[in-house]
């Protein structure tokens, strides 16, 4: 991008939303943005993950699907996994936070980045979002 300057945009959530488990990513954050031109755009963005286990002798396992979507089309993905295959015979309380950052040159138009959770595993009863957060510095 060519130009003069840059501006920042951010949005932030601190209300928990509930994860369906199993369910495909679900959208926990969104920004709106617009584009003249070429403009780049550096996107950081973070979710705090909540997983609740139940009270198993059996192993808990859990796979978190993090996706970065432009319009509601996903253009980058990571996945946390946890395989330890722990038995643990008490409920507990996993945390994890992903966080991602990316570039992207979405071309002219407004446009909204967002953010979308799945969990999926074994032996977990629960998962849901806490803080999540996602700023775009847009380069003109």
């Amino acid at each position: 991008a060519t130009g003069s300057g840059s501006l920042l945009s951010s949005t932030d959530a601190v209300a928990a939303q509930i994860i369906t488990i199993g369910d495909p990513p679900a959208t926990v954050l969104s920004l709106g943005v617009v584009a003249t031109g070429t403009d780049s755009f550096k996107i950081d963005s973070m979710v705090e993950v909540e997983i609740v286990s139940g009270a198993v002798i059996n192993a808990v396992e859990y796979t978190i699907t993090y996706q970065l979507l432009l319009d509601g089309t996903p253009i980058a993905t990571i996945t946390r996994e946890d395989n330890s295959a722990q038995s643990i015979a008490i409920a507990r309380t996993i945390i994890e936070i992903p966080n991602m950052t990316w570039v992207d040159t979405p071309g002219a138009g407004a446009h909204t980045y967002s953010i979308a959770i799945a969990v999926n595993g074994t032996n977990i009863t629960d998962a849901q979002v806490n803080i999540r957060a996602l700023n775009v510095i847009q380069f003109t």
